[in-house]
């Protein structure tokens, strides 16, 4: 009998004592009780059996068995009828698994070194391949609101502590925004779970979007994340850059998403204490509080300007030069 599954049925013989006799035309008289995993005994639902075929199968009857009562490893079915010196055994049934059931069990088990570890076994492979992987879930995009062009909001799975996926890859591989892949420059776990990445999603998830985060070899950055807001000639970085002043004074600031995006200037100074980076030239477009995303480049600023001088002090190209 399978486990849990409905429309099963029993078979029963019943038989006189002192004849070893099968006996016929008995199902009214015919009772059983059920245990389940030992449980206490219980009426069964079908109160009395059908009996199968007097003529070409006397004494066998038939219960008809809920689901409910196959919802046991072990089910025990103890049977009598009120008719003098009929006998019938008790049944002791191990229920088995469905197929199904079987699959479940084995996709959900738990793949670890201690029973998963056999070289080049198909458990030890998928281990191997889940070894780089930190975390996956759906976007619960709370309120319709929490995901944005720079952002997505992890489920109540993703950790409390903030920068735990920075940097790290989040790929959408389901539902709204299948197929996207960004790197992830920020992460607030102690608040929201929100998640900030490096480029605005072309289609911005929402709450059937299916996420998976994995491993990064980090950036070659000295500092990315979400913008605290800014002026024409400034940014604020975020609470991870440096606290000592010019830390980042003729380095590059890029901002990679969101507000203002995919302007860049070189750094002038930098306050360690406020964070504010001034730049040498003014933005285009300021980046905003919470919704600008930039990185710092290191050494690129210089190489900037290097060029820049190189080009300003070279002598003009001799007339003729090409041919003119």
């Amino acid at each position: 009998m399978f486990r849990n599954l409905p429309n099963q049925k029993i078979a029963i013989f019943a038989y006189i004592a002192n004849k070893g006799a099968p006996k016929t035309g008995d199902a009214a008289n015919i009772i059983c009780k059920i245990s389940k995993d030992g449980g206490a005994a219980v009426s069964t639902n079908d109160v009395n059996p059908t009996e199968l075929d007097a003529a070409n199968t006397p004494g066998i009857y038939i219960f008809d068995m809920t689901q409910e009562e196959t919802n046991a490893g072990l089910v025990m079915l103890s049977s009598n009828s009120i008719t003098s010196q009929v006998i019938i055994e008790p049944l002791i049934i191990y229920t088995e698994l469905t197929l199904e059931e079987i699959i479940d069990v084995v996709w959900d088990e738990s793949l670890t070194g201690a029973t998963h570890n056999i070289p080049t076994s198909a458990g030890r492979r998928l281990r191997d391949l889940a070894s780089n992987v930190l975390i996956s879930g759906i976007s619960p995009n709370t309120n319709g609101t929490a995901n944005t062009a720079i952002r997505v909001e992890l489920n109540g799975d993703a950790s409390t502590m903030d920068g735990c996926y920075d940097p790290g890859n989040i790929l959408i591989y389901g539902g709204t925004g299948a197929g996207q892949s960004r790197q992830i420059w920020e992460y607030h776990g102690a608040t929201t779970k929100y998640a900030y990445i490096n480029r605005d999603w072309k289609e911005v998830p929402d709450d059937t979007s299916q996420y998976i985060i994995y491993g990064s070899s980090g950036n070659t950055h000295v500092n990315e994340g979400l913008a605290g807001g800014g002026t024409l000639t400034s940014i604020t970085l975020n609470y991870l850059a440096s606290e000592e002043n010019d830390t980042y004074k003729g380095q590059v600031v890029f901002l990679a998403a969101g507000v203002g995006q995919d302007q860049y200037g070189i750094i002038t100074a930098y306050n360690g204490t406020t964070k504010v980076a001034t730049i040498e030239r003014a933005w285009a477009i300021a980046p905003v509080d919470g919704q600008s995303i930039y990185c710092v480049l290191p050494n690129t600023g210089a190489i900037v300007e290097e060029i820049a001088n190189a080009i300003n002090v070279s002598p003009p190209l001799p007339h003729g030069i090409f041919g003119f």
